[in-house]
C-alpha cells in the first residue's frame, strides 16, 4: 500500500498536539501559519479522515490523528537515529589515526603525511584520533578482521654529542619506552640506564650533553651534532610491523597513505 502523504506532513500533527495552534506550529516550522493550515487541509483530503477536532481551542487532534502521530513520532525518531549513525560512520571513513610511536621513531614521515593531506583534503589524519581506522607501529599483528601489514627493520645505536668528552662508564644511557631491549649492549658498561617517554626526549638529552642516547639511526642522523658511540654490539636490529587496521573495510585513501608510509619506512 502506498502511503498517501509524507512524514513531514504527518509531523505537523505532532506540532499541533504540542502548540495547540497554527501560529504555534509556524514558529516550529518557520513557515507562515496559512501555509501550515493549507497543508493540514491537504493532509485531511489525502488521508480521508478528519485530523483536527472542530470548534476546539486550543486545537486538538481527533483520536485517529492521535494514533497516527504515535506511529509517526516513532518512525521519525528511528529515521533521525539512522541518519545520525550514517553521518558518524561517514565521518569515520574520513578519519584515520596515526600511532604516535610511528612519528616518534620516524619523524621524517611527517612530510609524507603532510603531502598526503594536501591531496586528500577531506581525510582527517591525526595522532590518537577517535577513529575506526588506524596506522600502527607494533611488534606483532593485532587480531583485526580487516588489516594490512608491512615489515620494517629499524636499526638502533648509541649516540653522543660530538663535542662531548665522554667516558662511557661515567655517563647515563637514555632510552625510550619504545626502544628494544638492550641486554646486548652490556648495561653494566654504563653508569646507569634511564628510561624516558619518547625517542625525541632521548634525542634532546643527548643534544644537551646530558648523557648517551639509544636512538634509531634515521632519527639520530637528522642532526649533525651526534656521533655514534662504539660499544661491544654496535647496533640492534628491531623488527617492526607497520599495520593498517580497520573495524570495517579499508578505504582507498587510507590504503594510499599506508602504502606511502610503508614505502618510506623501507627506504630510510
Amino acid at each position: 500500500m502506498t502511503i498517501p502523504c509524507s512524514l513531514a506532513d504527518l509531523q505537523l500533527l505532532s506540532y499541533i498536539a504540542i502548540t495547540g495552534s497554527y501560529r504555534g506550529v509556524s514558529r516550529m516550522t518557520g513557515l507562515a501559519h496559512t501555509t501550515d493550515s493549507r497543508r493540514i487541509n491537504r493532509l485531511e483530503t489525502q488521508l480521508g479522515i478528519p485530523v483536527i477536532q472542530p470548534d476546539t481551542h486550543p486545537m486538538m487532534l481527533t483520536p485517529w490523528a492521535a494514533r497516527l502521530i504515535q506511529s509517526c513520532d516513532l518512525q521519525i525518531a528511528q529515521i533521525r537515529d539512522t541518519i545520525t549513525e550514517a553521518q558518524l560512520d561517514f565521518d569515520q571513513t574520513r578519519t584515520i589515526a596515526i600511532d604516535e610511536t610511528l612519528l616518534d621513531l620516524a619523524p621524517h614521515l611527517f612530510s609524507v603525511i603532510e603531502a598526503f593531506k594536501r591531496v586528500h583534503t577531506d581525510v582527517v589524519v591525526a595522532p590518537r584520533a577517535q577513529s575506526k581506522s588506524s596506522i600502527r607501529y607494533q611488534t606483532s599483528l593485532s587480531r583485526i578482521d580487516h588489516s594490512l601489514s608491512a615489515h620494517h627493520r629499524l636499526e638502533w645505536a648509541v649516540f653522543a654529542h660530538r663535542g662531548l668528552r665522554y667516558d662511557i662508564q661515567r655517563l647515563p644511557l637514555f632510552r625510550s619506552v619504545n626502544s628494544p631491549m638492550i641486554e646486548s649492549l652490556q648495561v653494566a658498561a654504563f653508569s646507569s640506564v634511564e628510561e624516558v617517554a619518547t625517542c625525541n626526549h632521548v634525542l634532546q638529552l643527548a643534544l644537551h650533553r646530558q648523557g648517551l642516547g639509544l636512538l634509531p639511526l634515521g632519527l639520530a642522523e637528522m642532526t649533525t651534532e651526534l656521533v655514534e658511540v662504539t660499544v661491544e654490539h654496535e647496533r640492534i636490529l628491531d623488527n617492526k610491523l607497520l599495520t593498517l587496521a580497520s573495524e570495517f573495510r579499508i578505504f582507498p585513501a587510507h590504503l594510499s597513505l599506508f602504502e606511502q608510509l610503508a614505502s618510506h619506512c623501507r627506504t630510510h
